[in-house]
């Protein structure tokens, strides 16, 4: 069986990056209208800002664990 590979390639920060990076954007760009939208529909801001938060924390804290590169033992 096969070792399991790390995802340390340089392409897998980048993609990681860019998805925070869309995400605090999105929340900066069109929250106003975004939230407006959501309003109507019937769905909380709150849940909105906690997701584009949450998805934003989280990216960062992946690209930050893949940028570490700490090798952990089996």
């Amino acid at each position: 069986m096969a070792a399991h590979r790390r995802l340390t390639h340089w392409r897998t920060w980048s993609d990681i990056g860019s998805v925070a990076f869309s995400c605090f954007l999105m929340s900066v760009l069109l929250g106003e209208h975004f939230t407006d939208a959501l309003a109507v529909v019937g769905i909380p801001v709150s849940v909105y800002r906690t997701v584009v938060v949450g998805v934003t924390a989280l990216s960062v804290l992946l690209m930050l664990v893949f940028l570490s590169d700490v090798d952990e033992p089996d």
